[in-house]
């Protein structure tokens, strides 16, 4: 407390015992007597530096210097401590419910000139004849492959599947593709839309874009009416 002084005889008077001046200066307080005993001047020490400045400041020693930019003192370190309550099992959640995408190691159209590989983005043409088969590097126990036309509907087709290391999706339609008209290819679930593998692993579905080759067939000609003429009046 630079500057601020405790003059001791104003305090209790003077006396006619002379003494050297003694200085005891305890928490930045500077403290003078002239002719008191030494108990005294520690007992009015201990005093002064329990006082409280004006503004609410003790007068105690000053606290360590943050330092001139404002950061944290040297030594010093910062904890933040643990995320809120549930956002951390929130985030792990969404991350972990996300379906993953197919690993496909073979997708075929195999028609009666041989197999031709289907593009995962964008349409395949295929011979109206064709069958397909696919490849995926999961244990898909609960996955079904179909063949649906440009309104949704399931094509009749016959099918099988091979579960182990790799699972092996073969599909047959029963008749030939209308030529020109678009189909898609689609793996999914048996319960629901995605699929599961034998470990939990959720997957998205697969879907692919089929064009069958061909120009669509021209549409009936309709027919003029003949209408019979009423015979004329006679």
């Amino acid at each position: 407390m630079p500057g601020f002084e405790v003059n001791i005889i104003h305090l209790i008077g003077r006396t006619n015992t002379r003494a050297p001046p003694v200085s005891a200066p305890v928490a930045g307080v500077r403290l003078r007597s002239r002719g008191r005993p030494r108990a005294l001047l520690v007992a009015l020490s201990t005093l002064a530096a329990s006082c409280t400045l004006p503004g609410g400041a003790p007068a105690g020693p000053a606290a360590p210097d943050a330092g001139r930019d404002g950061g944290a003192a040297e030594g010093s370190s910062f904890d933040a401590g643990p995320p809120p309550e549930g956002l951390a099992s929130t985030a792990t959640s969404a991350v972990a419910a996300a379906p993953l995408a197919l690993p496909p190691t073979s997708l075929l159209a195999i028609g009666p000139s041989g197999g031709s590989p289907l593009a995962l983005a964008e349409v395949s043409s295929v011979d109206p004849e064709a069958t397909f088969l696919v490849r995926i590097r999961a244990r898909l126990p609960e996955a079904r492959l179909v063949l649906l036309d440009s309104q949704d509907v399931i094509v009749a087709s016959r099918g099988d599947t091979e579960v182990g290391a790799e699972t092996v999706f073969r599909l047959a339609p029963t008749e030939p593709l209308r030529p020109g008209s678009t189909y898609r290819l689609l793996l999914e679930g048996l319960a629901a839309r995605e699929l599961r593998d034998a470990d939990g692993k959720s997957y998205a579905p697969l879907a692919l874009r089929l064009r069958a080759a061909g120009e669509p067939a021209p549409a009936p000609a309709r027919g003029k009416s003949h209408r019979r003429r009423a015979p004329p009046a006679k």
